[in-house]
This record gives C-alpha cells, sequence and structure tokens, in this order.
C-alpha cells in the first residue's frame, strides 16, 4: 500500500472540514445529493445485497444427542 504524503493529509484533512462546515464545492454534486447517495448505499438495501439476498429461510437447530 502507498503511504499518503504529509501534503496529501493535509488536502484530505481541509476538504473533510469544508465538507462538514458546508463549504466544500464539488462540480454538479451537492453535499446534500452526497448523503442521499451514501444513504443509498449504505441503507437496507445495502445490506440485502451483501448478505446475498432473501434465499431459503434458515434450518431449525438439530435436536442434541442423547
Amino acid at each position: 500500500m502507498i503511504e499518503p504524503t504529509s501534503d496529501e493529509i493535509a488536502y484530505d484533512q481541509e476538504r473533510l472540514r469544508q465538507f462538514v462546515r458546508g463549504e466544500a464545492r464539488a462540480h454538479g454534486l451537492s453535499r446534500r445529493s452526497l448523503l442521499r447517495l451514501l444513504a443509498l448505499a449504505t441503507g437496507p438495501g445495502a445490506a440485502v445485497a451483501a448478505w446475498g439476498g432473501p434465499g431459503p429461510p434458515p434450518r431449525a437447530p438439530a435436536p442434541a444427542p442423547r
């Protein structure tokens, strides 16, 4: 993995501060739109997709041997 330089770290920190304060600008993508996309990507639908979909119901555990 390539380690970021101190310039990259400083830039990332400044962009994060701008985003949190609502001052960040991106051409064609507002902060609100980005948050909506993030919510869609991490919402319940994403969890089901990552899990693999509904699939068959789980089976009951086998009885313990006596």
